[in-house]
């Protein structure tokens, strides 16, 4: 992390930015959009912070990448679109394991 007083997401994280974030805002010549871009790590080396391994993507693009089970358990379906009944007890398992792995991670009871 790269101490930047000025910078539009430094008040949110105490003044300091990721450096890929900083990476590629000075290649694109912007900020990125807050709640609206996020940067990838293309090899999964959060440490690799090489222009040629960061690539600026959604947030949604961006989860459907790190979690693929989402997408094949049915997260991705839109509002009133129908599901089958095997659809629906996967996003059901889906959901339990992820809230487990969150009770898991915060050291929560259940």
């Amino acid at each position: 992390m790269c101490r930047c007083v000025d910078h539009p997401r430094a008040k949110q994280k105490g003044y300091y930015v990721f450096e890929h974030i900083l990476v590629v805002e000075k290649h694109i010549g912007r900020y990125l959009k807050i709640g609206k871009e996020v940067v990838h790590h293309i090899n999964g080396n959060i440490k690799d912070n090489r222009l040629k391994n960061l690539v600026v993507i959604t947030p949604r693009k961006h989860s459907q990448l790190h979690y693929p089970e989402y997408r094949k358990n049915g997260f991705g379906f839109f509002k009133g679109q129908k599901k089958s009944v095997e659809t629906k007890q996967g996003i059901s398992k889906a959901k339990k394991e992820y809230w487990r792995l969150w009770r898991l991670k915060k050291k929560l009871p259940k």
